[in-house]
């Protein structure tokens, strides 16, 4: 599991412009929990935690659509079988 502020985290070091937190993140994230790829947990409104819910195949396929270059932001991840626990 991972806070919204961890996760932005990630997200700002992997997109190379500077991009505000605006509404607009916070719709996408909704929209992630909504689809069920997250899972919003906990009771803390404040600081919701998430969990991802795709496989690391899935993930890998996006970031191959997308040409991301995945690897280089996982470390580990051949002992993870095919749960992504959500570390970078």
């Amino acid at each position: 599991m991972f806070d919204l502020n961890r996760m932005l985290a990630i997200f700002y070091v992997i997109v190379d412009e500077k991009i505000s937190s605006t509404a607009e993140i916070q719709s996408q994230v909704a929209s992630l929990v909504t689809l069920q790829m997250l899972t919003q947990t906990g009771e803390d409104l404040d600081q919701p935690k998430y969990k991802c819910n795709v496989s690391l195949d899935f993930i890998r396929q996006v970031a191959k659509n997308v040409r991301f270059e995945l690897h280089k932001y996982l470390y580990d991840v051949e002992n993870w079988g095919n749960k992504l626990p959500f570390y970078l």
